[in-house]
């Protein structure tokens, strides 16, 4: 045998290295993909994206079939088995199959546990109820004995805890069921997973549903609707909007049941969610039945039909049966109804569902009932009484409501401690920080500070009183001239025969302006509303005035609420009397005066404009340089204001594009100051 020659070895293992590189370089590529692949669908898995999570799981079996010596096949059916639950049953248990052989194969224990859960999951959807919660049990069992400290474990036992106690739920077992919920919503809390916890309480309501608390089923829909509308999702809305409408047929108010059931199928629409499907048509067959529109109904019992036979749905194929009687009730065909009823049964006992078998039962006593077969009306009653008093018994329900005191209690004590905690470090904080010295000088320092805020408050106090009462002097004038000619034009109505009539409306309106003049100056700050009402009351006197020789108009933005906008009174006044009086608008033709009311982003615009003889000819006129009277109150009063608020209140006044004056107004966003209702504070 030649010997290898020393010589040639380093070419020798170059050439070995180059024909190895390739295959290493194909592996790592390979579990690069994986892991970036594995990660996206942990992430579709929390957000419950099936449809996009079906895509991943096809690209993960794909990259197990091109590497069938890794071990990437059990995670591909393990996501496949997830995708497909909602959407086909059997090839989704199929696949839970795969998944559990393969992970107990490569001794992975927690893949193990997490495809049971799955597999539990998709025979619940089947009505294969009691094989279903062995296997979550199973997959609990495993969770229990990790650390449940941690984020991950914790959403493990919150999922599980959540699909039993649902199941318990559907069973009839409403104690066992909400026992779980709880525990369900105890972990999700701590994760504050929106999407979870908006399932968990989506199923609490449930459990109050089957007991038939209604209060509390809503009252639990709602706070799941409120979490899952914030997610954006509608795999994660549309159970929360189905639980608000069966609420809502239970309380015979069918249109807003029918309402929200509609949005249910309009978000179902958009995915390929079977399971989802059929409960929004079992819902609408129902409300659409009660509602005794029963071509509508059985068109879409006929779907369901369809679709539940397609996909395996048992549950709710009974269902559609339970709906299908009905209405061959409502038609008068009892023998066909009594056939329905028994094909329904014959499922509910096969899946163990104790409220189905309640539902047919209750159906059978309305039915024979109607035909007048009394003796077995009354053997229909009897099992369905004995299966109502099983479900909705007193002590189930108070069980229920004892947990969730419980729960409530333990939210609130959780703030406690936390607070007393906080409290805790604080001292301690302060212990360590303090000396004697520095707490006499601290107090030294308190007092001093203590002694000049109190000073400082009782000056501002002061000061502040003086100017509100300065604002209200101002805000209370009224020109007296106006004054006297308005009384003068309505005495003259009043007086002439024929106008009495006229002249008790504008009277009215003066009464009514007075009246509101002397309301405002006593307040602050008034709704746009009341100040627009008063401008239309002045505009209206001087309108009669003079005889009707200008016009007026008052607009504002769309997207204003005059009830909700507070703004000082009696600042839009006097600009208004300046158009009028010294603009002289009741001497052109066509004389009119506009107010507006805009909307910007942290301010309101107020413009007045109008059309009479400008600012220099109104000048000439007065024998004024520094403008009305009016105005200059009106400075005065935005400088006091703008001390007041510390927000700037100003105006600006220029020529009008067509002649006259414009003045833009610019007032803060302002809230009204109420009294009588104080927050109280604690020590």
């Amino acid at each position: 045998m030649r010997s290898l020659s020393t010589k040639n070895f380093p070419a020798i293992l170059t050439a070995a290295l180059i024909s190895i590189l390739p295959a290493c370089a194909c592996a790592q590529s390979a579990d690069t993909l994986f892991n970036r692949l594995i990660r996206e669908a942990e992430h579709l898995t929390a957000i419950s994206d099936r449809d996009e999570l079906q895509k991943t799981a096809t690209r993960l079996q794909e990259l197990a079939s091109e590497h069938p010596g890794n071990t990437y096949k059990p995670w591909a059916d393990f996501y496949s088995a997830d995708g497909l639950m909602r959407t086909n049953l059997q090839e989704a248990k199929s696949y839970a199959d795969a998944a559990l052989t393969g992970f107990i194969r490569i001794g992975d224990r927690e893949m193990e546990a997490r495809s049971r859960g799955v597999k539990g999951n998709i025979l619940a959807n089947l009505g294969e109820q009691e094989e279903a919660l062995k296997l979550l049990d199973e997959s609990l069992a495993y969770w229990l004995t990790r650390d449940t400290s941690e984020a991950g474990v914790q959403k493990n036992l919150a999922k599980l805890h959540m699909n039993i106690g649902f199941i318990h739920t559907r069973l009839g077992e409403v104690e066992q069921g909400s026992d779980h919920l709880f525990s369900a919503e105890r972990f999700s809390r701590q994760l504050r997973d929106t999407v979870l916890t908006s399932a968990i309480l989506t199923h609490i309501g449930n459990a109050f549903f089957i007991a038939e608390d209604y209060q509390n089923s809503f009252k639990y829909y709602r706070k799941a609707y409120n979490l899952a509308r914030a997610t954006d999702n509608p795999a994660v809305i549309r159970p929360t909007l189905s639980g608000i409408g069966n609420t809502f047929f239970k309380l015979h108010q069918l249109d807003s049941a029918l309402a929200y059931q509609l949005q249910v199928y309009d978000l179902v629409k958009k995915t390929n969610d079977q399971v989802a499907a059929a409960v929004a048509l079992t819902n609408l067959t129902g409300i659409y039945g009660e509602m005794k529109n029963l071509p509508k109904a059985l068109a879409l019992l006929e779907e369901l039909r369809e679709l539940a036979e397609k996909n395996g749905l048992t549950m709710h194929l009974a269902n559609a049966y339970i709906n299908m009687a009905g209405c061959a009730a409502e038609a008068g065909a009892f023998d066909k109804a009594l056939d329905l009823n028994q094909k329904g049964l014959d499922l509910a006992l096969s899946i163990g569902d104790l409220n189905l078998q309640e539902g047919f039962y209750y159906s059978n006593f309305q039915i024979h009932e109607a035909k007048g077969d009394y003796r077995s009306a009354l053997r229909s009653y009897l099992k369905y009484d004995q299966l109502k008093d099983s479900l909705k018994d007193e002590k189930v329900l108070a069980r229920i409501n004892e947990w969730e005191t419980r729960y409530e209690t333990a939210q609130k004590e959780a703030k406690i401690a936390a607070l007393n905690e906080e409290n805790r470090i604080q001292a301690l904080e302060l212990r360590q920080k303090t000396t004697l010295l520095a707490a006499l000088g601290l107090i030294g320092l308190l007092l001093f500070a203590a002694v000049f805020l109190y000073n400082r408050q009782r000056v501002l106090r002061s000061q502040k009183k003086a100017i509100e009462l300065e604002q209200r002097l101002l805000g209370a004038q009224m020109n007296p001239h106006f004054t006297f000619n308005a009384l003068s034009s309505i005495q003259s109505f009043l007086l002439n025969q024929g106008q009495a009539e006229r002249g008790a409306f504008y009277l009215t309106k003066f009464a009514r302006l007075i009246r509101q003049t002397l309301e405002h100056s006593r307040r602050e700050l008034i709704p746009l509303s009341e100040e627009t009402e008063s401008l239309n009351n002045y505009l209206a006197i001087q309108q009669l005035r003079y005889e009707n020789r200008f016009g007026f108009r008052i607009e504002m933005d769309e997207d204003l609420d005059p009830d909700e906008i507070f703004i000082p009174p009696m600042l839009i006044q006097p600009f208004v009397e300046n158009a009028i009086e010294h603009g002289r608008i009741y001497t052109r033709s066509g004389g009119n005066v506009n107010i507006r009311f805009e909307q910007r982003r942290d301010h309101y615009q107020v413009v007045i404009s109008d059309n009479g003889i400008g600012r220099t000819a109104a000048r000439q006129l007065n024998g004024r340089k520094d403008g009305s009277l009016a105005t200059l109150i009106t400075r005065e009063r935005c400088s006091l204001l703008t001390r007041t608020y510390r927000k700037a209140f100003r105006y600006d006044t220029e020529d009008g594009a067509e002649g006259g004056t414009r003045v833009v107004l610019v007032l803060p966003k302002l809230k009204e100051r109420r009294f009588g209702n104080p927050a109280m504070q604690t020590a």
